[in-house]
């Protein structure tokens, strides 16, 4: 404020000058005001339009030049910034001052032109109009090019308004819809691949994120140009967007007519009538009637260009094409064919959950419900449902009939198990109980059908032959006439023939239910049949020679094998002579015939020596023996938080033992089994927080007991492939390990499932000799889902994964992969998910289980030493052939030992107990700590092994 000195001025002249004083305050108060403002407006708008407060509501500094001499100069400016312009708003500074000097030269063209200046020629007026013109083109192409794949609505809104003061006479509506178009379009494009659903739900995705786009374009332009403004932009941008979208339903429209095609109209229904009433409410201008979208034709209640007719015309097009469809499915029933290339699973099992998916999806829409009563066709529901089933099922017939052997057995299996699976997921998937509720009381018997068929086709040459021998009345003598032994010898084949057939049988029933119904079946016709002819014509009428031939199955060897059929047992065959089919000296012997393949030099075992920190020592020799000659072949023990220790024996039979874990040689196991958890052999088996039994089933999967249950559920027994519905099936679940949110992390060691042994137990060895001989690492780390019931691949490429224990906050899981004698460390949480790394190198033995220790770190049992023959082998194709055809016959050379090693996370070795020669315990296959104590469980030993820990000196 100025100082007025009396002696300088008179009154009157001193109160003008502070009256002018007060004015001067008070506008410089509102210039730091209108400074704070453009300051808040740039830190909004940085980095892209951070100095834009000198192109706003600024006249062009210093006079306008608008004589005929200043029109070069306007051609020099103009041309000089055309580069900066072109660069856009993403340059920042020299943007804004090419825009600045673009819109001086600009404004003097035109005061130039409009003055009439003199000495202007008529070409040089037309050249400084062109001029003019090239500027703000110039311009405009910066604006598009900095927000063509980026950049806000506020933001090109603000530059929008900019060129505008600098005199384009396009228009701000049609400047802001040429600036949004690029990123708006990229948006929307990413809403609909963000969605990984069915083709409905990405349309659909696609029309919300369109209505959410509008409504925030339409804000964002409302504050710079106006409601009518904002209309105009919105329509000249949203337009060819909605075009776009009806593309998509039309692509829907064109699809061949199934439940999902319903379900997908139905999804993008319930869109359109969400989105599209707000929507039509944005293209409406100032005192217009709001438009309809309602049927008849559609009322235009916006601008001339305004996008109302088109979004009225879509709803209605996606509300008839699910009507059509629907009434289609009622009067035609029925899915398309299927795709038969032998095996059909895949495709079946797909076709499955997609009709169960698009049911599941139509029973949660509120929109399904409103579609029916508008279109007339409530009382349709059931029908439809049921005529779409229908044609399901006979689609899956005509596929696996026209996939498998007609006599084979596995059409019916086939069928069997998709039946089970429609209905199962029909019966528990939320929703789609009540609307398939006919279907499934009409068909209830379906898959009873399909079991009965399955006897009578796969069984009936057997049971033929074998009632054959009563309606001879053949005799059971030494001598029979040639007529007679032609007979018997007959049956023998044909029974033969039926239990060679299904002892490798490659169908599986995947429920647990109907293959104990289906066995029950045969066994009920076959067994008896059997028993009374193998009675009466054991050892008669052949020599020694001859009678191998023909008597091939014993009682026990015909009872073990109905009893494992379609359980997995039918995917490797009874132990016993090699089938001569041929030889091929490429592959492993029948019935893998996989191919024998060149190992990865990386995965040679190097088998670390007994010296240094793996010094053998004898303190393993201080353990005891429990319950020996009561339990055999308990791979796992489980011990429960009150001392409960649960052992499961090699053929299924869960014992448990009562007690004090700190006194454990006072321990008693009950006499009789609590449950039986087969067919096939469990391994590795863990408790969870619950005491429910999580097992891995070497020929099922993973199972759970729950506790005090007598019958297990199947968790997982194959494991999604990378096409859509394809599947790989778990062929040799090992051990396992329960995340604290349920989750369970397991192995499944081999492509090469356990065979059947003639004593009716499952070979677990012979799979892993034949896994090392074919020098193909088949191994995975899998993920069976809680929440979801999925299971997922953590890991694959593993030699024969066995062990598995996690850390005890589950950042990672350890994993002992045998063949390459290692310790692996896989990561499931931190910046390192998803990899695996070796944890220890090598190992003086072979692991196999592995668990958590109290103290954080890990046991890790060695089941053996190594085994030079199995080293060496591994360098050889032709060896590892000749092996694998000679270990039919030839016992695995084991070296008995016993060996508990402890290490650390980092894969340090801490500790380490061995009894050299298995002089009290040998092939230890899981080690488990508790109160100070060491539970010892084996595949072969008749006990299992105690050691405390601190005698163990």
């Amino acid at each position: 404020m100025m100082e007025v000195s009396p002696a300088l001025f008179p009154d009157h002249l001193r109160a003008s000058l502070a009256s002018c004083d007060v004015a001067t305050s008070q506008t410089l108060v509102a210039i730091d005001a209108c400074l704070k403002r453009l300051s808040d407006l740039d830190n909004v708008l940085k980095p892209v339009t951070s100095a834009i407060s000198p192109v706003l509501g600024r006249t062009p500094s210093g006079p306008l030049l608008t004589g005929p001499q200043d029109i070069p100069k306007h051609l020099a400016t103009i041309r000089a910034h055309r580069t900066s312009i072109g660069k856009g708003p993403a340059a920042g500074e020299a943007f804004l001052a090419s825009l600045q000097a673009v819109h001086v030269a600009a404004s003097s063209l035109r005061a130039a032109l409009d003055s009439g200046a003199p000495g202007l020629s008529a070409s040089e007026v037309k050249a400084a109009a062109a001029l003019r013109q090239e500027g703000l083109t110039a311009a405009r192409a910066g604006l598009a090019a900095a927000f063509r794949t980026g950049g806000s609505g506020a933001e090109a809104a603000a530059l929008v308004q900019a060129l505008v003061r600098a005199g384009d006479e396009q228009g701000p509506s049609t400047l802001y819809a040429e600036a949004r178009r690029g990123p708006v379009a990229a948006g929307l494009e990413a809403a609909g691949k963000a969605e990984a659903g069915p083709p409905g739900q990405r349309v659909a995705a696609t029309l919300r994120a369109l209505g959410e786009i509008a409504q925030e374009e339409s804000q964002n332009a409302s504050d710079t140009l106006g409601a009518a403004g904002a209309c105009q932009a919105l329509s000249a941008l949203v337009g060819p967007l909605i075009v776009g979208v009806k593309g998509q339903v039309r692509d829907l429209l064109g699809v061949q007519a199934s439940l999902s095609k319903v379900a997908d109209l139905a999804e993008v229904a319930a869109a359109a009538r969400a989105v599209i009433p707000p929507l039509l409410t944005l293209f409406q201008l100032p005192g217009q009637q709001s438009p309809s979208p309602g049927p008849g034709p559609a009322n235009n209640g916006g601008s001339a260009s305004s996008p109302s007719p088109s979004l009225a015309a879509l709803q209605q097009e996606v509300l008839g094409g699910a009507s059509r469809t629907w009434t289609f499915l009622q009067q035609k029933g029925g899915t398309g064919s299927l795709p038969s290339p032998p095996p059909a699973t895949a495709a079946c099992h797909a076709a499955v959950g997609e009709a169960v998916q698009a049911l599941r999806r139509l029973a949660s829409l509120p929109e399904l419900g409103g579609l029916l009563l508008a279109q007339g066709k409530t009382a349709s529901l059931s029908a439809t449902v049921s005529a779409v089933l229908d044609g399901l099922v006979d689609s899956l017939e005509s596929t696996a009939k026209a996939a498998y052997p007609a006599a084979s057995g596995l059409t019916e299996v086939h069928l069997l198990n998709c039946t089970v699976a429609l209905t199962t997921q029909l019966q528990r998937t939320e929703g789609t109980a009540q609307l398939a509720a006919a279907w499934l009381a009409d068909r209830k018997d379906l898959a009873a059908r399909y079991a009965e068929r399955y006897v009578s086709v796969a069984w009936q040459p057997a049971l033929r032959a074998l009632s054959s021998d009563s309606s001879q009345q053949l005799r059971g003598a030494a001598a029979l006439p040639d007529a007679q032994r032609a007979a018997v010898k007959t049956v023998w084949t044909a029974v033969n023939a039926a239990l060679d057939t299904f002892t490798s049988h490659p169908g599986i029933v995947e429920s647990i239910v109907w293959q104990k119904r289906v066995r029950e079946q045969v066994g009920a016709a076959f067994l008896p049949a059997y028993r009374a002819f193998f009675t009466k014509y054991e050892g008669v009428p052949f020599t020694k020679g001859r009678r191998s031939k023909y008597e091939r199955y014993s009682l026990a060897e015909a009872e073990a094998a109905v009893q494992g059929m379609l359980s997995g047992a039918a995917r490797a065959p009874l132990e016993g002579s090699p089938q001569r089919s041929g030889v091929d000296f490429t592959k492993l012997p029948l019935p893998c015939l996989l191919p024998i393949v060149d190992v990865d030099p990386a995965k040679y075992p190097v088998p670390a020596p007994w010296t240094g920190e793996f010094a053998k020592n004898t303190r393993l020799r201080q353990s005891k023996r429990l319950f020996e000659g009561q339990i055999k072949g308990s791979e796992s023990i489980a011990v429960s938080r009150n001392g409960t220790v649960y052992l499961l024996d090699g053929s299924g039979y869960l014992k448990v033992a009562h007690g004090s874990t700190r006194q454990p040689l006072d321990i008693t196991i009950d006499a009789q089994p609590q449950a039986y958890l087969g067919p096939g052999r469990p391994l590795g088996f863990h408790l969870d927080g619950d005491d429910d039994l999580y097992i891995c089933n070497s020929l099922l999967g993973l199972t759970r007991l729950p506790d005090g249950a007598r019958a297990q559920q199947l968790l997982a027994n194959s494991v999604p492939g990378a096409a859509p519905g394809s599947f790989s099936p778990i062929a040799y679940a090992d051990d396992l390990d329960i995340l604290l949110g349920g989750d369970v992390v397991f192995s499944d060691a081999s492509a090469i499932p356990p065979a059947l042994g003639r004593a009716g137990r499952y070979d677990t060895m012979r799979s892993y000799v034949l896994t090392v001989l074919q020098g193909a690492p088949s191994g995975r780390l899998l993920r069976w889902h809680a929440g979801s019931g999925e299971t997922s691949t953590l890991a694959d490429g593993l030699w024969f994964p066995n062990g598995v224990a996690l850390a005890a906050d589950g950042s990672f899981v350890v994993v002992a992969e045998t063949v390459t004698a290692r310790i692996l460390k896989h990561w499931l949480a931190g910046p390192k998910a998803g990899t695996t790394e070796i944890l220890v190198h090598s190992l003086p033995g072979y692991p196999d289980g592995v668990s958590r220790a109290p103290d954080g770190n890990f046991w890790v049992a060695l089941i053996t030493d190594h085994l030079p023959v199995i080293n060496w082998s591994v360098r050889s194709r032709s060896v590892r052939w000749a092996l694998a055809w000679l270990s039919h016959f030839l016992p695995v050379p084991i070296k008995h030992m016993g060996a508990a090693l402890k290490i650390s996370p980092e894969g340090k070795v801490l500790d380490l107990l061995v009894d050299p020669d298995a002089h009290v315990i040998g092939s230890i296959t899981s080690v488990v700590e508790r109160d100070g104590w060491l539970y010892m469980g084996s595949l072969t030993n008749d006990f299992i092994g105690v050691l405390d820990l601190s005698k163990a000196s």
